[in-house]
């Protein structure tokens, strides 16, 4: 059985096995054709598919210009980091890919300012800089065996309570993103307090991470275990990010072994989800609900909300005066959440909260000191995993990661998604042996 498996992955692995060099070229050119698909994309079915967010549609030729020489320039980052950091290296061109590429499409079809767009540039630029430091790292020692006890144990603790709460209750629909909107209904109207820490804790860091350690140490069981929490979570909750992490856990173990075969495999992937999308729609939904999800709501959605953010907290930051310590310190001037304040001035509504991401979140409370101190702390985070020489298996747990960057401010990103958990897991699950290579 694991000589069948071994066989089968190698076979995976071995459609990127290329030289160094054509893996970097490679990777570049998917990257800018990705960039024209999405272009493609924003033209055709984005802005007039959703007119009621005011996607515009003003082409600026001297700003397409613009963009695509800081695309040139993060390029240039690209071959160095290549060189220098598999792992940064790979990192670098997730960011460009969720936050720099449609930034520069909304720039280049607007008259928005151009602080989003160059504060993006700045954070992508800032982990160029401290890229060639390293972080001395100490690891938490223990055996093997208490590590994998300790994760089974803290997912029973943690998954108990919800199963006591929610039961058993699984809606078919959702495995095909239908009645999504009324699974999250029901669940968050019960998960509030520490079932909310809960839920995140066990979706975003410990299930994910317990079943690729539980797969890299062949306990299959545990590994199956997990995944099968994981779904249950999904089933119960109606989280799309959650949804999302189960099959990007398991897609990046299977496929490619180095990290730089796995940006490969991401890159195309991606673009292979875009071309097929639009026929999946036809021929499943009659409307475009997958597209809508992917390519509106997961790529375009936060840019345009980055760029009201900068819009409304231009000249006036708010000091963190929402947060639950510095309200104390700081008054909040507003009556409402800032995401429905968002909402209610630029949509006229306040049935949607407009989620702002680590670069919109930095420059809301602090103005361009908060973006370049958000900048300086995530390059710090994946310099971090970049020095620990992280397992490449867990490269699907960063997809996830970037991907709530995009939406979610640093803060709870560290605190309630349970960054800080990751870190904890990265220092005791490091083995002195690497089972797969790091680079």
């Amino acid at each position: 059985m694991t000589n069948e498996l071994t066989i089968s992955k190698i076979r995976v692995h071995g459609l990127f096995r290329i030289s160094a060099f054509k893996q970097l070229l490679l990777s570049l050119l998917l990257l800018y054709f990705l960039n024209f698909l999405l272009e493609w994309n924003y033209f055709s079915f984005v802005s007039p598919s959703y007119s009621q967010y005011n996607f515009p549609l003003n082409f600026n030729f001297i700003k397409y210009i613009e963009v695509k020489v800081m695309l040139l320039i993060l390029s240039i980052g690209i071959w160095q980091l290549f060189y220098q950091n598999k792992f940064l290296f790979s990192i670098f061109i997730l960011l460009i890919f969720f936050f720099f590429i449609p930034a520069s499409i909304l720039f280049s079809y607007s008259n928005f300012s151009r602080a989003p767009i160059y504060s993006i540039f700045f954070m992508l630029f800032t982990i160029l800089c401290i890229s060639k430091l390293k972080i001395k790292i100490i690891y938490i020692q223990m055996p093997e065996l208490y590590k994998i006890l300790g994760l089974f144990t803290l997912i029973l603790i943690f998954i108990i309570p919800f199963i006591y709460k929610f039961g058993f209750y699984i809606n078919i629909e959702n495995i095909f993103l239908k009645d999504v909107n009324e699974t999250r209904k029901i669940f968050s109207l019960n998960c509030t307090g520490l079932f909310d820490y809960f839920f995140n804790w066990l979706s975003k860091v410990i299930l994910p991470v317990s079943f690729i350690y539980f797969l890299i140490k062949k306990k299959y069981f545990l590994s199956i275990f997990a995944i099968s929490c994981l779904f249950y979570l999904y089933f119960i909750s109606g989280n799309r990010i959650t949804y999302l992490t189960c099959f990007a856990m398991f897609f990046f173990y299977v496929f490619g072994k180095t990290f730089s075969e796995k940006i490969l495999w991401f890159l195309a992937i991606v673009i292979l989800v875009l071309l097929c999308l639009p026929l999946i729609d036809s021929l499943f939904y009659n409307s475009p609900i997958m597209q809508g999800t992917f390519v509106m709501r997961m790529l375009f959605f936060p840019s345009l909300l980055n760029h009201y953010y900068f819009d409304f907290f231009a000249g006036r930051p708010l000091f963190f005066a929402e947060s639950q310590f510095f309200n104390l310190l700081v008054p909040n001037p507003y009556s409402m959440k800032i995401g429905h304040l968002i909402s209610q001035t630029y949509f006229n509504t306040l049935n949607m909260y407009a989620n702002n991401g680590i670069v919109s979140d930095g420059f809301m409370n602090l103005g361009f000191f908060g973006v370049f101190l958000n900048s300086i702390i995530l390059s710090i985070i994946f310099l971090f995993f970049g020095s620990i020489k992280i397992d490449t298996s867990f490269f699907g747990y960063f997809i996830v990661l970037i991907f709530l960057l995009l939406s979610t401010p640093m803060f709870t990103v560290i605190n309630t998604s349970g960054l800080w958990l990751m870190f904890l897991l990265a220092l005791i699950l490091k083995d002195n042996k690497k089972v797969i290579p790091a680079t």
